[in-house]
């Protein structure tokens, strides 16, 4: 019974995942990081038209660019695997997003298989529920590139080749393990957290033979295999070990590394927030599920105390172990603490809370009050998060998002065609990537706004905003509620009057709410 119920849990979790993530697909707006590490790239080598590489490193075969990364420390793995969903379904952001959603379908079965091998059938089915209505893992499944969710795919992939080849000790499971880690580790470099993490606790179980030395060899090889691109780009560009060299001790958004408490302190907020699902304000709303922390604590807490009693296996453990060295190693950051980079243990969690559910249920020694307990628990974890991903979707549906993630982009997209092949010059971040994906490369903004400082223009801006101090040229700013780069509207309004010139506002853009989001400005 067990069984079948397990398979039907997967498939409906399927099921309602796959709607609740098609509904409204466009919405929220197309963010600059979904157009920027994907879209862009893919729609570009769709359309025969020059790739816009990322520190201009690409490989060149024949008539054909290929991006080698779209950051210095992102990929271009989503470009490639994008490619085929736009050439099936059209340059469009639902096509981008159905790519997305597909990973993060495959997410759930892998997660699920994961679970069954920790838990048993009753944790699959858990597991996959969870997953499913969760709004985190809905939401940030339709925008995956904005979180690479392509990521806990291959750390659950990688979990599942390293307890096959722990059992079996089978090479070909090595390969597959290690040739994971290459994709993680090339898709983005967080997944570095989860290869750590996964060392660690293999150190603590007990000990087992280390491969020949010929089997290290070719673990070795399928494990650079993927980061060739990687290490291309830095033999081009060194961009990722600049990066890394330069946020050391303190990140390009200010974290300091060396307050690791503090650090440590911010990351397990987080982690509460991702399981209570109210960081997702963007989408016109926020929701809370405040019974899934306690749960999803109440459930590895049984999962511990049943291994202490030896009435469960040591590695039904796993994902939370995981959890906990990655959360730990999050305190170190090259960029900021953002509560995106924990997409990545969304899956884990899930497996936590159902291996604990499953077990509770599975062992015949228990009570039926404790049964009916984690029964009535997991329903409100459960319920409630598929309550809260509803809500989101009708905040979604009225609002359009908010920020950087409005489907007013869409609108000032429209409106900007009328001005292909004229510079339009992007005095903020955020505005080039969507225009330029949106349009199909027909308008191409410029950045001049500079990255060095977030305050105020760097020494180089004004150089490189007299280039386009011509009667005419348009500059798209943000409104003053979301502008990044601060002080480029007043430093070219300087500019300006010092060439007889003033800027004029021609155009604007409001979110749904009425709030200014984008401002077109004119020299005359």
């Amino acid at each position: 019974m067990s069984e079948r119920l397990d398979r039907i849990g997967l498939f409906f979790a399927l099921f309602v995942f796959l709607l609740l993530g098609s509904l409204n697909l466009s919405l929220p707006g197309l963010h600059y990081d979904e157009a920027r590490e994907a879209g862009l790239n893919a729609m570009e080598f769709l359309r025969g038209l020059p790739i816009t590489a990322f520190r201009n490193a690409q490989l060149r075969i024949g008539s054909v660019s290929i991006p080698l990364m779209v950051q210095d420390y992102i990929g271009a793995l989503n470009v490639f695997l994008a490619i085929p969903f736009l050439g099936a379904f059209g340059i469009r952001v639902e096509a981008l997003r159905l790519f997305t959603l597909s990973v993060g379908a495959g997410t759930i079965f892998l997660t699920w298989s994961l679970a069954r091998k920790l838990g048993g059938p009753l944790a699959g089915f858990g597991t996959a529920i969870l997953l499913a209505f969760n709004p985190s893992f809905v939401f940030w499944s339709r925008q995956g590139i904005f979180v690479t969710n392509i990521v806990p795919l291959f750390l659950v992939a990688s979990l599942l080749c390293a307890l096959r080849w722990r059992e079996k000790c089978n090479p070909r499971d090595l390969y597959c393990l290690a040739l994971l880690w290459g994709l993680g580790v090339y898709s983005k470099a967080i997944f570095l957290w989860a290869i750590l993490a996964m060392v660690l606790l293999a150190l603590v179980l007990p000990n087992r033979r280390l491969p020949p030395p010929k089997e290290l060899a070719f673990a070795l090889i399928a494990f650079l295999l993927p980061l060739t691109p990687l290490l291309l780009f830095n033999a081009l560009t060194g961009g990722t070990i600049l990066a890394v060299a330069q946020n050391l001790r303190f990140s390009y958004y200010g974290i300091n590394n060396l307050a690791l408490g503090a650090n440590l302190a911010a990351r397990l907020k987080q982690l509460v927030t991702l399981l209570r699902g109210d960081h997702l304000w963007y989408l016109g709303g926020i929701f809370s599920n405040p019974v899934a922390p306690w749960v999803a604590g109440g459930f590895v807490l049984v999962t511990l105390l049943l291994a202490l009693a030896g009435r469960a296996q040591w590695r039904a453990l796993l994902p939370a172990g995981i959890i906990g060295f990655i959360v730990v190693e999050s305190a170190f950051t090259i960029s900021g603490l953002f509560i995106t980079h924990y997409f990545l243990l969304l899956p884990l969690l899930a497996i936590s809370g159902g291996v604990g559910f499953g077990l509770l249920l599975k062992k015949s020694s228990s009570s039926r009050i404790l049964k009916a307990l984690a029964v009535v628990a997991f329903i409100l974890w459960a319920s409630r998060d598929l309550y809260i991903t509803a809500l989101y979707h009708r905040a979604l549906a009225a609002t359009g998002g908010h920020s950087s993630h409005s489907d007013a982009v869409y609108e000032l997209a429209h409106h900007l065609l009328s001005w292909k092949g004229n510079p339009v010059i992007a005095l903020d971040w955020g505005i080039d990537a969507p225009l330029r994906f949106l349009t199909l490369g027909e308008v191409k903004p410029v950045e001049i706004f500079g990255y060095e400082s977030f305050h105020a223009p760097d020494p180089g801006f004004r150089e490189r905003a007299s280039l386009f101090l011509n009667p005419g040229t348009i500059f798209i700013a943000h409104g003053p509620e979301d502008t990044v780069f601060k002080g480029r509207v007043e430093a070219l309004e300087s500019l300006a009057e010092e060439k007889g010139l003033k800027l004029e506002e021609i155009a604007h853009f409001r979110e749904r709410s009425g709030r200014l989001l984008y401002i077109i400005l004119q020299l005359r």
